[in-house]
């Protein structure tokens, strides 16, 4: 004869809790089968050929022939019967009959928890049955029996379901030491224009910072700490990065020890999770809307082009690898063209160094100490305040005006067919634009004066002007005050005209005081159409 077992059958699905950490699941065979110690498993164990009750079995066979699990499941042999040993879902787990304690652990494995599916009170576990189950799953023996008895009573309070039953010590992370930038490193779209627009060209992508300016809150590095699991498990210490190390130019405040500062004037930058301060601006790529305009008070290098219609300033030097097409570029110190300047009309190039270009181009170009171009200058406004040098292959200079103050000194001037270009030495670009100021200032205050005496005249008379005493004396007391206010205006006048004039002839004359002599010299060849004009001491010489 065999027996048939039977065991009350529940679908296989899984309950699921949350945490914060996320959602967590344990799957139970047989979640229906909630059995508390000492509970029957088996329904009954019937003769195969006399059915007693109306369903299909979940498992058959001869009863000497059915595994269970000891730690679990005992059988007892008076009765026939296989009961539970601890609270749990009895069902059948790879062939064995198993009671599977509703224990669920955290992510961490630092903490345990037993699910209770309801509150009946003939579902709720007693103390010693939590601690069969702390013993049978072998879990480390955290807490005590008063504890966990404490941790029962409150669950069933609040209707809480899961109840902690054991519980390690969560690892603590290693870390070295890093910054929180108080300045957002990310690059923005645009600028926001007054008519509502954007301005895709200014991304505020240069992050700038001056010597002594706070860049970040410093976090002090930690060493970790050991844990252990609910199992009793060692937790090795783990290192993880939570921000970029402070590099080079930085400083903690020694006040202060939140504080990171900037020890010299730059921009912020991280690479490789490394916050630098770096006194050169180097962009790998070309200025175009990627990186929109640049500013910045240190020296920029660019390694590739820069594009129609951006600008870069800097008050340092600038060197570009790449060709610039029609931008503005503004240096405070020297400038390194290495692949030329193609430009057109509205864009300017200023330097206030030393300049060199592989060549020039449809630009408008002002250096104030010394230009070298390696092959031409075509079409072009140069003015220089130093020396034009362009001789080293080509060295050619075709079309436009080309003004040194010293020399200008090229291989060839013009082309066969005559192009016109213009050579100009002796001329001191900044003493001229400080003249032309000068002169627009005096015929300002001279055409004042006209409009004043053309008042004057409508007010009172023409003779006013010729004698403004004897006509004010004449005048009766109640006229006297007005004619003596227009009489200061006019002084006043007077008084500025002079001083503008004064101090025009003073920057007109500052020329003559140099000691060196304007030259212009062509190695190789001048073609007609060239004209030359040499202003030496005040005198201008002209071929």
């Amino acid at each position: 004869m065999q027996d048939w077992y039977y065991i009350t059958y529940g679908d296989k699905k899984p309950f699921e809790y949350f945490v914060e950490s996320g959602n967590y699941q344990l799957t139970i065979p047989y979640p229906n089968n909630l059995k508390m110690p000492g509970d029957i498993i088996v329904a009954q164990m019937v003769d195969p050929e006399k059915p007693s009750v109306n369903k299909m079995p979940v498992i058959k066979g001869p009863s000497k022939k059915l595994d269970f699990d000891s730690h679990t499941v005992f059988k007892d042999s008076v009765r026939n019967t296989l009961m539970a040993k601890i609270f749990g879902f009895a069902g059948v787990l790879k062939g064995y009959l198993v009671v599977i304690p509703p224990l669920v652990v955290d992510e961490s494995k630092s903490k345990a928890h037993l699910y209770l599916p309801g509150f009946e009170q003939a579902k709720i576990p007693q103390i010693d049955d939590i601690l069969k189950i702390i013993t049978n799953l072998k879990l480390f023996p955290s807490l005590d029996q008063y504890q966990i008895q404490k941790n029962l009573d409150e669950c069933i309070k609040t209707s809480n379901a899961f109840v902690l039953i054991a519980q390690g010590r969560a690892m603590e992370m290693a870390f070295a030491d890093y910054v929180i930038p108080n300045i957002s490193l990310e690059k923005s779209v645009g600028k926001l224009k007054d008519d509502g627009t954007i301005d895709y060209k200014e991304r505020g992508s240069i992050k700038e910072v001056f010597e002594g300016d706070i860049v970040g809150q410093f976090v002090k590095g930690s060493e970790g700490k050991e844990g252990f699991t609910v199992y009793g498990q060692r937790m090795a210490v783990i290192k993880s990065v939570k921000g970029p190390a402070p590099g080079k130019n930085l400083y903690v405040d020694s006040e202060n020890q939140n504080v990171v500062r900037s020890l010299i004037n730059g921009f912020l930058e991280i690479k490789n999770n490394i916050l630098d301060v770096n006194e050169t601006l180097i962009i790998p790529s070309d200025i175009d809307y990627n990186t929109g305009n640049i500013e910045f008070s240190g020296n920029i290098e660019i390694r590739g082009k820069i594009s129609d219609g951006f600008s870069v300033t800097s008050f340092g030097n600038i060197t570009v690898h790449g060709i610039v097409e029609a931008a503005h570029l503004f240096s405070k110190n020297n400038m390194n063209l290495m692949s030329g300047v193609l430009s057109k009309e509205g864009y300017k190039i200023q330097c206030m160094g030393n300049m060199y270009a592989k060549f020039i181009q449809s630009s408008d170009v002002f250096v104030k100490k010394d230009l070298i171009v390696d092959d031409f200058i075509y079409h072009s406004r140069v003015r220089c305040n130093g020396t034009i040098q362009v001789t080293q292959k080509t060295g050619v200079i075709l079309g436009g005006v080309t003004t040194a103050l010293k020399k200008i000194e090229a291989n060839i001037a013009g082309n066969k067919s005559g192009l016109a270009t213009e050579l100009i030495c002796g001329v001191d670009q900044e003493l001229d634009d400080k003249i032309m100021v000068r002169k627009r200032e005096l015929m300002r205050l001279e055409e004042a004066k006209r409009l004043l005496h053309e008042k004057v005249k409508q007010s009172f008379s023409a003779s006013f002007l010729r004698n403004p005493l004897n006509f004010i004396s004449a005048l009766p007391e109640d006229k006297k005050k007005s004619a003596l206010q227009v009489l200061e205006k006019m002084n006043t006048m007077n008084e500025w005209i002079r001083k503008a004039s004064a101090a025009l002839e003073k920057l007109e004359k500052s020329g003559d005081q140099y000691n060196f002599t304007p030259e212009i010299i062509i190695l190789q060849k001048k073609y007609d159409g060239v004209k030359e004009r040499v202003v030496s001491f005040g005198k201008n010489t002209s071929t």
